[in-house]
């Protein structure tokens, strides 16, 4: 799946936006609380878009 992910100035996750379903929705809501708990360097802010892949053994 691809995420993009808006960060605030203190480098908070502050916005997370579905781009493209990893194709199972509960795997998509795992990558959203995991990536909740993402940071950044404070200072900037802005956004970025991730990729999140998994996979089971």
């Amino acid at each position: 799946g691809r995420f993009r992910l808006s960060f605030d100035t203190q480098g908070n996750v502050t916005n997370i936006q579905l781009i493209q379903s990893t194709g199972n929705r509960l795997f998509d809501e795992s990558a959203i609380n995991t990536l909740r708990q993402w940071k950044c360097a404070p200072g900037q802010g802005g956004a970025v878009t991730v990729p999140v892949t998994f996979r089971v053994r």
